[in-house]
Formats: structure tokens, sequence, C-alpha cells
């Protein structure tokens, strides 16, 4: 299980409050977001996790906006799984994972096949820290919307991801 800096739930979270950990790297994730709507976080710097900066799973309408997020984590920068419907990063600086930048749709412990992909996204006005295209990773997630951004997308094929979803599936249902 994930070790997280600040988990957030429900509808509207209050992310006003969020300051980095002393010791990013003891974390997983330095902002978690579980079945969340109508996300606002504005103006903060998101240090790196060991894994993400953010990583957001399952629910509707999260936003970033003006907010940087710091090179180094060891997945990503950012993660949005879980069939999330409409998410968007506008005015942000995306630092680098070691991965990939942003990761969309890979699986989590709530896929079921015939599940919804993660979609509705935008990627606005953003730039990398180093100027160098946002890589972004395409799972089980439809294309995001790019505008006044360098962005490489890479979508992985469903040849590839639905094997594996299922496999996971099979192997970590309860019961």
């Amino acid at each position: 299980s994930d070790t997280n800096w600040q988990s957030y739930y429900g509808d509207n979270p209050d992310t006003s409050g969020f300051v980095n950990p002393p010791n990013p790297q003891d974390y997983d994730d330095i902002m978690k977001f579980s079945d969340c709507t109508n996300v606002l976080v504005t103006g903060k710097e998101i240090a790196a996790g060991s894994e993400n900066c953010v990583d957001a799973v399952r629910g509707s309408n999260y936003e970033w906006r003006a907010c940087s997020l710091a090179s180094g984590a060891g997945v990503s920068a950012v993660t949005i799984k879980g069939a999330i419907d409409g998410w968007r990063f506008i005015g942000c600086t995306i630092g680098r994972g070691k991965q990939t930048d942003i990761e969309l749709g890979q699986f989590d412990n709530y896929w079921t096949p015939g599940r919804k992909p993660t979609r509705n996204g935008l990627i606005k006005a953003c730039v990398s820290e180093d100027g160098s295209p946002i890589r972004v990773t395409c799972w089980n997630a439809d294309k995001p919307e790019v505008v006044g951004s360098n962005v490489k997308i890479r979508q992985i094929p469903w040849i590839i991801w639905f094997p594996y979803f299922c496999w996971r599936y099979l192997t970590t249902r309860k019961g």
C-alpha cells in the first residue's frame, strides 16, 4: 500500500493549506486524490515523491492551475487513472518523472473489463522544467486535448494494456 503525504477524498477537497513534506522521497505520492469531484489546486509547488508528485484515481473535474510539479518522481510527475472524467493542467510546469511525465489510465484496483477510460483531459499553456516536450503516456485513456504546450503523446496499444489489466484484475481481486 502507498504511503501518501496528503490524501484527499470527496467533493470540493480543500487543498489551500497544502505544504510539501520535509522529506518528500519518504512518500510514494505527495498529493493523493481518491474519488474526488471538483478539485482545484492553484499556485502550489509540489515535490516529487518516490512514485509521483500527484496521483489521482476515480472521480471527475480535476484542475491544476499555475502549479509547479518537481522533477525526480520514481514513476511520473502525475498519474491520472480510474476512469477520471475531466482533468486539466493550465499554466503549469510539469517535472520529469523517471518513466514518463504524465501517465494516464494506468491500472488501478477498481478496474473492471468494459469500464470507461480516463477521459476529457486538457493540457493548456504548460511547459516542462527543461523546455523539452512533456511526455504523456496513455494506457486506458483518451488522448488529452493539447493547447499551447509542447507535448509528446505515447499511446499504449489496447493489445498490450488490456491483457495486462486483465491479469492484474484477476491477481488482485479479494476473496
